[in-house]
């Protein structure tokens, strides 16, 4: 991990919005699921990935997804640090 993970990691978590993360198989890099505002929820992860370390040393991209959970909503609300 780099420098700049735990920064971003860090900054994610104080605002409240990291649930879950880790590498995926085969390992090519990663994902984040980050609980964000309703209100302007693009916006929010804009921001989010604009701010992180990688993308401003132009050494990641990322693909902003958002997830509108319909089933299980439940089970994820119960999840909690």
């Amino acid at each position: 991990m780099s420098e700049g993970a735990p920064r971003l990691l860090a900054s994610a978590e104080e605002a409240g919005t990291t649930d879950r993360l880790g590498p995926v198989d085969p390992h090519v890099g990663g994902a984040l699921l980050l609980r964000v505002p309703d209100a302007a929820p693009g916006d929010t992860l804009d921001r989010i990935r604009d701010q992180d370390p990688f993308t401003r040393q132009k050494l990641a991209q990322y693909e902003l997804l958002l997830w509108n959970v319909k089933t299980g909503i439940e089970d994820l609300d119960g999840i909690r640090r």
